[in-house]
């Protein structure tokens, strides 16, 4: 099942983070705290379109410079929004200030140093080690042999006969479908109290330790 995000790259996760902190410095001025935010989103904006038109990697890695040192400058002014006087009003303020201090700044930190990473360092990351939505950071990738990679859950769902849904799991990382069959039988086993007597499946749950389980 697929997550309903964009396409996930560096350089729009980084997008992604400097116009929802703009976004969220406007609230918090606007609801009276005593900030003059400095708006990045233009030259961020155009930075993005750059790198996304940019082919060498020399250049490519020196458009990524400019659009980091703005990112940095953009999570150290929220940050610092943190510090500031307190609105006579509370609701907007408590609101911003939560979005962007518990979800947003740690997100915008791991999406900075990924970015760093691996278009400035070279490095390859690890997936186990990315972020692929600042919205739906829950997603995982899952790759579909040489077809195109896919952004989401993969969910296992076993029915009965009748086609009532007997077991539904929404799995973590992308584990291997044989590594997941036995676990379907014993929730079955577990919750109704009976193993089925016929199983029928998908090819690529066949094994000779599935087997040897059923």
């Amino acid at each position: 099942m697929e997550t309903n995000i964009h396409y996930p790259t560096n350089n729009s996760l980084v997008w992604d983070c400097m116009k929802t902190i703009d976004r969220l410095l406007k609230k918090l001025k606007a609801s009276g705290v005593d900030i003059k935010p400095r708006s990045y989103r233009k030259q961020a904006k155009k930075n993005h379109f750059k790198i996304n038109n940019t082919k060498g990697k020399e250049k490519r890695e020196e458009e990524f410079k400019k659009q980091l040192k703005l990112f940095r400058s953009s999570i150290n002014q929220a940050e610092r929004a943190f510090t500031a006087t307190l609105p006579a009003t509370f609701d907007e303020w408590i609101e911003a200030q939560v979005v962007i201090k518990e979800p947003l700044l740690p997100k915008a930190e791991k999406v900075y140093d990924i970015t760093w990473r691996h278009e400035i360092l070279g490095e390859s990351v690890p997936n186990k080690e990315k972020i692929f939505s600042i919205f739906e950071d829950h997603t995982d990738i899952i790759v579909k042999g040489s077809r195109e990679v896919e952004f989401g859950h993969k969910v296992s769902v076993a029915g009965g006969r009748s086609n009532l849904i007997l077991d539904c799991r929404v799995l973590d990382d992308n584990p291997a479908d044989t590594a997941i069959y036995g676990d379907v039988i014993d929730r079955i086993n577990e919750n109704y109290g009976t193993v089925p007597r016929d199983v029928v499946t998908d090819g690529v749950y066949a094994s000779t330790d599935n087997a040897r389980i059923a």
